[in-house]
Parts: C-alpha cells; sequence; structure tokens
C-alpha cells in the first residue's frame, strides 16, 4: 500500500515592506499577483508565513482614528497571510522556542500577568469586596471548591457578576459568555482558557485595538529595539552565529552600525528558522555579499518569492 507522505509546508518570512507594498498594490500589479499567490499558497497548505514581533508593530503603528480603516485593513492582510503561524520574540529563542502555529509572537513573558489562573484570582478579589454578594458567601470564595459550587449551581449568576468584577480591559466576554466558569468546571483546560485570553495579543485586529486603542500605549519598537540589540548573546546558537557574522560582515565593510539596523538584525534573526527569507534590500546583499549562514535562503526581492517557492516546493517533492 502507497502511503503519500505529508510535507510540512514551506516557512517563510517577510519584511515589513513586504507587506506594505502588497497591501497597497492595485489590481493587476506584479506585486498585487504575488500577494494572491501567496494567499493561494497559504490556503493550499504549500507554504506557512510566520508573524514577528517587528513585523506587527512596524506595520500597524498608531494612527489617528481616520485612519482606522487603514490599520485595521493592514490587520486583517496580516491574518490573511499568516494566520497562526510565528516566530518568537527574538529573546525566546535563547529559551528554545521555534517557529510554531501557536500565534505567539510576543514575549512569553508579557503574557504571565494574563495567565488564567492570575487573572481569575483578580476576578475573586474583585468578587470578594462586591455588595451583591452577602459576606459570608464572600468568604467562602477563599475555597476552590465553593466556587466551583457556586458556578455548577448558578452558571448565569456567576458569569455576570464575574463579568462585573473583570481586571482586564479586554476579553471581558470571557466572564459574560460562561469560558471563566467552564473553565474552573474543568470542561475548558487551562491552555484553551489562555488562548481565548492571549488572542488579544496574537491576533493582529484584536492586537491594534488592545493595544493602542483600550491601552493607549506608545508603539513599542523603537524602546523594544534598543533594547535587543544588546541581548543576541541569548539566543540559540544557530541566532547567535549569524549575530556574530553580520558584526563581522559590518566590520568589513568598514560600514558604521545604524540605529535603523538594528530592526533588520532582529530580522536576521530568523533566517536560520525560515525556508525562504526577506529582509531589507541593503542588509540582504550584505548578509549574501558575506556568506553569512543560511544566505542561500534569502530572496533578493519579492517578485522573485514565488519562483523561489516552486523551486522549493519542487526540491523537496523531489526528496521524498
Amino acid at each position: 500500500m502507497n502511503h503519500r507522505i505529508r510535507m510540512r509546508p514551506l516557512r517563510l518570512h517577510l519584511d515589513t515592506s513586504d507587506y506594505a507594498v502588497m497591501y497597497a498594490a492595485g489590481p493587476g500589479t506584479e506585486q498585487a499577483r504575488v500577494r494572491e499567490q501567496l494567499k493561494d499558497l497559504v490556503r493550499n497548505g504549500q507554504i506557512a508565513i510566520g508573524l514577528s514581533y517587528h513585523v506587527v508593530f512596524e506595520l500597524l503603528q498608531d494612527a489617528a482614528p481616520h485612519y482606522r480603516d487603514d490599520r485595521l485593513a493592514r490587520a486583517r492582510l496580516l491574518q490573511e497571510l499568516c494566520g497562526p503561524n510565528a516566530f518568537p520574540y527574538p529573546s525566546d529563542l535563547g529559551q528554545g522556542y521555534r517557529f510554531s502555529t501557536d500565534g505567539l509572537w510576543v514575549p512569553r513573558i508579557d503574557l504571565e500577568d494574563t495567565e488564567i489562573e492570575r487573572v481569575l484570582e483578580a476576578t475573586l478579589a474583585g468578587l470578594r469586596r462586591h455588595p451583591a454578594l452577602p459576606r459570608a458567601q464572600r468568604r467562602l470564595l477563599v475555597r476552590r471548591k465553593r466556587l466551583v459550587a457556586w458556578v455548577r449551581d448558578d452558571p448565569a449568576g456567576f458569569a455576570r457578576l464575574a463579568g462585573e468584577c473583570w481586571p482586564l480591559l479586554f476579553a471581558r466576554s470571557c466572564a459574560e459568555a460562561g469560558d471563566l466558569g467552564r473553565y474552573l468546571l474543568g470542561s475548558l483546560s487551562r491552555d484553551e482558557a489562555n488562548r481565548k485570553l492571549w488572542i488579544h495579543f496574537t491576533d493582529p485586529v484584536l492586537v491594534y485595538q488592545t493595544w493602542f486603542e483600550l491601552y493607549g500605549k506608545d508603539n513599542p519598537i523603537a524602546e523594544r529595539r534598543d533594547r535587543m540589540a544588546a541581548t543576541f548573546t541569548t539566543m540559540l546558537t544557530e541566532s547567535a552565529r549569524v549575530a556574530a557574522q553580520i558584526f563581522q560582515a559590518l566590520h568589513r565593510d568598514k560600514r558604521a552600525i545604524k540605529r535603523s539596523d538594528a530592526t533588520d538584525f532582529i530580522h536576521a534573526m530568523y533566517l536560520p528558522h525560515a525556508d525562504l527569507w526577506r529582509g531589507d534590500k541593503a542588509f540582504s546583499d550584505l548578509l549574501i555579499k558575506h556568506k553569512v549562514d543560511s544566505a542561500d535562503r534569502i530572496v533578493p526581492t519579492l517578485t522573485d518569492l514565488p519562483g523561489r517557492i516552486d523551486a522549493g516546493l519542487r526540491s523537496r517533492q523531489q526528496e521524498v
């Protein structure tokens, strides 16, 4: 009996400029054709394009209200092209995380405050002060068994009050729609509950709404970029090796390191983790010229990408 071997998709890293150009491309243009080809390849499971922290925030950026629709349309393009595929945050490379389909491109340490057990404890702290609950019942909330009994006996009442005491500006529906209660009853796992919370930090549309609109935060790229510049040695061996080779390439070219190089440097850390990689043209030329590890995975231009994908897919089919 012949068993057809299913190959994993080719993993792609695109430059922020690629998304921007494809987003703006008008019908019939070469960039629009590339965009539609990539969408087809994603739908067919032949490629997986990974999101990364710096791509998301470079592309979305906070904007005046009359640009909101534009930013959300950009976010939807990221959704369509990348789905749940993600490159880990650069410092997480040093913790052993790789390309994944869990959607977690944000620093994992940043998710700790919104871990379901912490959110539950903060919700319970509010419930213990809620005036609608008798004092005796509030005291019983320190015991998990009593809390579970309340959820089982009155799920709607618990959902309503938990929603009123929800500690976050986002995901209140997790309490009001009953997800928090289902977690307490064991019908929703801890991982499933966390995914319902963390989607607000991983889905590009929800990220824009949560980060910029609900919390009014500034774009984190500049601060993160400067902080990351000094932490490349914490990454996995292959990324640290590429980092060292880039420094050597800059030295050989007698080129001063510019502030803007830091973000290109960070994008380059994903080179060993992608089958095909797109980056800033000048930076890509530098990597190719000095033959850094995995330089053969670099695709010089966006319009070269379909041909390189086709060649990569055919090569892998021949190897099976």
